[in-house]
């Protein structure tokens, strides 16, 4: 609650969460935006790597919905060491 940046995120450390590096995964992430949230225009829920900045996966927040993201990608650790669940900059608030 009471984002304020797109960066403002959830992160998982690749060691962490059990992803090695060289091997390909199917990620998955599901969550909901409450009801009473006020959604910009274009505001959007970001499925990323940290260290690269790649967007792998992204959908908008609608409000009062479930989203899911979803994304097959290689852990490389030479380019990233973490995913992020982030928001682009339009749903910096959501």
């Amino acid at each position: 609650s009471d984002r304020q940046n797109d960066y403002s995120a959830a992160d998982f450390n690749f060691t962490d969460i059990g992803l090695e590096n060289g091997k390909t995964y199917t990620v998955t992430v599901t969550g909901y935006v409450d009801s009473d949230v006020t959604v910009p225009t274009d505001a959007q829920v970001v499925l990323s790597t940290v260290d690269s900045y790649t967007w792998l996966s992204n959908v908008n927040f609608v409000a009062g919905e479930a989203f899911t993201l979803t994304k097959e990608f290689t852990v490389d650790t030479s380019a990233d060491s973490k995913l992020r669940v982030q928001s682009n900059g339009e749903g910096a608030t959501v």
